[in-house]
């Protein structure tokens, strides 16, 4: 699994990708098709305005992308989507329509107990706002309500009626005071 990472560069397994003029040889640099070519890598740090660009560019080839608070370290990763199949007592979803869903992990990276209670997830198909669904018969209700300590995750899925499932943009909120993260499938 390849995990594009914004924030800070505090684990021994994070490669810090670099611009042109500081790359080495064998350096990552911030460019998609550097971070493509490199051998073993798992986790890349982008410090930079840069680095939503690369990971939109990565989004194709990458099983997860990762956006993250720049101050603190709290980081969001979304799957690729997976065609879904709602029950039949679903909220949000019209029987014979097309549904995706996907795997969202936080995880705290930060020094500070983070709380996902105010993460929201929104989603775009076919240029259509897509109605998220709620499932309690597959246990799909909304976010986490377990403060997340440092160092640790949480995973949880959401799922959404859609238009068209090749064509999605997922917007991901951690919280009031973080920038959202956009994700394009």
């Amino acid at each position: 699994m390849r995990v594009v990472w914004f924030g800070p560069c505090n684990q021994s397994n994070n490669v810090l990708a670099v611009g042109r003029s500081e790359a080495a040889a064998g350096s990552v640099r911030l460019s998609s098709g550097s971070t493509r070519r490199a051998i073993g890598l798992t986790r890349l740090v982008l410090p930079s305005p840069n680095g939503s660009s690369t990971a939109c560019a990565l989004a194709a080839s990458a099983r997860v992308c990762v956006g993250a608070s720049l101050r603190n370290g709290v980081a969001v990763a979304v799957s690729q989507p997976a065609p879904f199949v709602p029950s039949a007592s679903a909220a949000g979803y019209e029987a014979g329509g097309q549904a995706v869903i996907f795997t969202i992990a936080v995880v705290n990276g930060s020094q500070e107990n983070y709380d996902p209670t105010l993460f929201t997830t929104s989603l775009q198909s076919g240029n259509r706002e897509a109605s998220q669904i709620f499932d309690s018969a597959k246990n799909l209700g909304g976010t986490p309500s377990t403060v997340v300590l440092p160092g640790r995750e949480a995973e949880f899925q959401v799922a959404y009626a859609v238009s068209d499932p090749t064509d999605l943009v997922v917007e991901v909120s951690p919280r009031f005071e973080y920038r959202d993260a956009i994700f394009t499938f």
